[in-house]
């Protein structure tokens, strides 16, 4: 689920499906900010536009079921910076802060960032993935993950193959990241070519 929450503000939540959530209605309607919640919970955007009807929520908070049915909830405030985690299925405001903090940028060296907190829930943490013809690499990050997982409008009507970034540069990595995720293993026994 992904929550809004403020004091003496009604909760407005979007329930997610438990294999597919398709977010549709009529142009102006939140569409789009329901999915850049999402993006902004789990730390893909520094900063978030709030609409007018938005006005008194403080918090996104962004349930989230991983394999065998635990829950985690991420706690993020409306004006930014760290990411709260809290075990389980929370849509309220909490009473005491979160008792762990993620940082919302990816930092290959740091584990508690969300993206490789994220990671590791899924068993992807610390993967490599190629990102040129000279077998250079880096490590998997969420967004790599969560832009194949929750498409927007924008991507569902480009012309171009979803696993794709849309520069023709991204061209390695985008092809590393799909047969990771295909195949199951990583680029990390590559070895460099010269250049």
């Amino acid at each position: 689920h992904v929550t809004v929450l403020g004091k003496d503000m009604p909760p407005a939540s979007v329930e997610f499906g438990d294999r597919l959530t398709v977010i549709h209605g009529a142009s102006d309607t939140g569409k789009s900010h329901v999915f850049n919640l999402i993006g902004y919970a789990f730390g893909l955007a520094q900063t978030i536009d709030v609409p007018d009807e938005g006005k008194g929520y403080q918090y996104v908070y962004l349930g989230v079921r991983v394999d065998g049915g635990r829950v985690v909830t991420l706690i993020r405030d409306l004006t930014g910076g760290l990411i709260g985690l809290l075990d389980g299925d929370v849509r309220q405001l909490a009473e005491a802060p979160a008792t762990h903090y993620l940082s919302p940028k990816h930092v290959s060296k740091d584990p508690r960032c969300v993206s490789r907190y994220l990671l590791s829930l899924i068993g992807l943490d610390d993967q490599q993935v190629r990102t040129n013809q000279y077998n250079e690499t880096r490590m998997l990050q969420w967004r790599d993950v969560s832009r194949l997982a929750a498409v927007d409008e924008v991507n569902i009507l480009a012309k171009r193959s979803p696993i794709e970034f849309g520069q023709f540069s991204d061209r390695p990595v985008e092809a590393a990241i799909f047969r990771l995720l295909i195949e199951g293993r990583d680029d990390s026994g590559l070895t460099p070519v010269p250049k």
